[in-house]
Order: structure tokens, then sequence, then C-alpha cells
């Protein structure tokens, strides 16, 4: 099985020999920060199987648990696709929103739901929680 990607502008490609691992939908506030929005859905691959092919532009972080972060974007458009951690050092994240084919992203799971921001709860119009 293999997967395929890119970034917004097309200049810096992705490929995974692997089947995905799991499939999260993240709620930490760095991965607010890198979608400006509510969350990061993200697809794990073995890194080993990972190839990438154009510009790509890191920055590198601590977690509030500690682990560090690379978060890999393009270096043209500046398109989040990557991301890996210290915690699990043999995967790679891949946002799932830069995959060629959707219908390869298995179930998401809710992680960091602590940090879930309350505009982001679905169904949720009520003013205070």
């Amino acid at each position: 099985m293999s997967a395929t990607g890119q970034c917004l502008c097309g200049a810096t490609i992705y490929e995974t020999t692997s089947a995905p691992k799991f499939a999260i939908r993240c709620y930490c506030s760095d991965c607010q920060r890198v979608t400006g929005g509510g969350s990061a859905p993200q697809v794990a691959f073995d890194s080993a199987a990972l190839t990438t092919n154009g510009p790509l532009k890191h920055h590198f972080a601590t977690s509030d648990e500690g682990n560090t972060l690379d978060f890999a974007f393009c270096g043209d458009c500046g398109s989040p696709l990557l991301k890996s951690t210290s915690k699990a050092p043999a995967m790679v994240f891949v946002y799932a929103g830069s995959l060629n084919d959707a219908a390869t992203v298995p179930p998401l799971r809710d992680v960091f739901e602590s940090s879930r921001p309350r505009w982001d709860r679905s169904g949720d119009t009520s003013e205070e929680e």
C-alpha cells in the first residue's frame, strides 16, 4: 500500500509505502496554531517508509509533556505537511488534508480534548460551559 500527498502549491510532494498505523484529530495548542483551527487531523505512518521531494522548512518545539516536535512545512507556500515527535520516533504524522486520496485515512481518534476550544464543539451554541 502507498499514499501520496502534496502542499497547496505542489512544490513539495511526499510518498509513503507503509499502510496507515492510525489516525488522530489533535486538539493540542501546537496543532491549533499550525492549522489556524481547532484541531489537526493526522495519519501516522512508518517514518522509514516516507520520502519527500521539494522544499521543506522545519519548526522545532517542545510539547507540554516535554517531547521534541518537528513540524515540516512546504518551503514555498508554507502548507503544513508532516509532524514527528520524540515520543514516537518510528512514526511520522501526515496532515490528512494534504493526502491526495482521503480514502486512506482511518477513523480519527480524538486526542488532547481538554484543549479543545469551546467554539469547535459541534452543536454547542451556549455562551458558557
